[in-house]
């Protein structure tokens, strides 16, 4: 089987809008092919009013997050380390390459169903999704919903580490 003109040309279009995402992020860190590496690097993360924070480390002592937020976290953490400690214990004694892979898939399943719940049940959804699309398809759709689940627990776990900068007192293990 192979692609149609118009699967080509998708293909073709995703890969110049990666290209573009890509150099965005270079642009604004500061080290876009232009050659300038210049100083007024900026990082990905908006702060409350949508706008990019400085990465030269302007605003770092405001706190970042909340009372409520990282209360919420705390919690979301406690839960992770209780309901999520045997999954943790097998990704420690993994034995080889393959199951290291396997049990830290399970982990991240286990913390994304406390966390990220939404992409997790997306990740489910999509690999027992039944239907006619061909194995790539298929994997291509659960790849991607694995990585946003992925990305969603990674900003989950920024989050615990800014809650215990800032409230340190939350976090008494």
């Amino acid at each position: 089987v192979w692609p149609s003109g118009a699967l080509k040309e998708q293909v073709e279009e995703s890969e110049k809008v990666w290209e573009s995402i890509q150099q965005n992020v270079l642009e604004s860190k500061g080290l876009a092919a232009t050659g300038s590496g210049g100083g007024g690097s900026k990082s990905m993360v908006m702060d409350e009013n949508d706008k990019l924070l400085s990465s030269s480390g302007e605003g770092t002592s405001k706190k970042t997050i909340t009372d409520e937020e990282a209360k919420v976290v705390a919690k979301n953490f406690a839960m992770v380390l209780q309901q999520c400690a045997d999954a943790r214990n097998e990704v420690d004694e993994a034995e080889n390459e393959a199951d290291y892979a396997k049990t830290s898939l399970a982990l991240s399943m286990c913390m994304a169903r406390i966390v990220c719940p939404l992409q997790q049940n997306v990740v489910v959804d999509a690999i027992t999704a039944e239907g006619d699309d061909d194995e790539r398809v298929y994997d291509a759709r659960v790849d991607a919903a694995l990585e946003n689940m992925v990305l969603c627990v990674n900003g989950k776990d920024q989050a615990v580490v800014e809650a215990k900068q800032s409230h340190p007192d939350l976090f008494n293990l």
